[in-house]
């Protein structure tokens, strides 16, 4: 999907776009003469996004944490008194209906008719949040996405990213509740890499997670992207 140069480059900034326009999104859509099913449907869409994106997400990335320290615990000396297991409390999902695969990309798509109705405007823009560009060449981090695919030898990971004008980006990686370690000697320099690792365990599905920041002056730098992940099977 391609990037969107009002939607921020970082998870946090792009949950709060999200809830922005989730607020502005109904008067503007109004005055736009959009239908309230058209209303009702987008919004339907956001909500389940800031649900799974925010809410959710939060809570398993906590549940992570959590189950780590537990398994480090376990795995670590003898001695001391024994710990409960942690436990993970899930947000109650929004009581809309679910919807469709692709939530994002048609809120774009909306977006996109937004900017092309009779009466809208750049401060209608403003206000919702669409006229903004965070991906100038100042841009605090790269951006990438992921996507899983079949490989010779079992799945692989494509890691599409954007230097923003630099000359490199550094990428590190995780899986198994491991430690961050670098997914190459070195820095990447083109715009695309396969992540074609084995398993740790042969046969056994993993959850790998990537953070990425520009390399400069013979070194990374700068503040890291937010954490992606993907899942990757035999």
């Amino acid at each position: 999907m391609k990037h969107q140069l009002y939607f921020p480059p970082r998870r946090a900034e792009q949950n709060l776009w999200l809830a922005q326009f989730r607020e502005q999104f109904p008067a503007v859509a109004v005055r736009l003469e959009f239908t309230q099913e058209e209303i009702d449907s987008i919004l339907r869409d956001l909500g389940w996004l800031l649900w799974v994106r925010r809410d959710l997400r939060a809570a398993l990335e906590g549940g992570a944490k959590a189950a780590t320290a537990y398994e480090r615990a376990l795995c670590g000396p003898q001695g001391g008194p024994a710990a409960a297991p942690p436990t993970v409390v899930l947000p109650v999902p929004p009581e809309i209906p679910p919807v469709p695969p692709g939530a994002l990309k048609r809120i774009f798509q909306f977006i996109q008719r937004i900017k092309n109705r009779p009466g809208y405007d750049i401060p209608t823009g403003k206000m919702l949040g669409i006229e903004d560009n965070h991906y100038r060449s100042s841009s605090p981090v790269p951006t990438f996405r992921l996507r899983v695919e079949r490989g010779e030898k079992g799945e692989v990971v494509i890691i599409k990213y954007s230097r923003q004008g630099r000359k490199a980006v550094y990428v590190e990686t995780r899986r198994g509740g491991g430690d961050w370690e670098p997914l190459v000697l070195g820095p990447l320099t083109t715009s695309i890499h396969t992540d074609k690792r084995p398993l740790l365990n042969p046969g056994q599905p993993e959850v790998r997670e990537y953070r990425m920041r520009f390399w400069h002056d013979s070194q990374p730098g700068g503040d890291w992207t937010d954490i992606s992940s993907a899942t990757v099977s035999p």
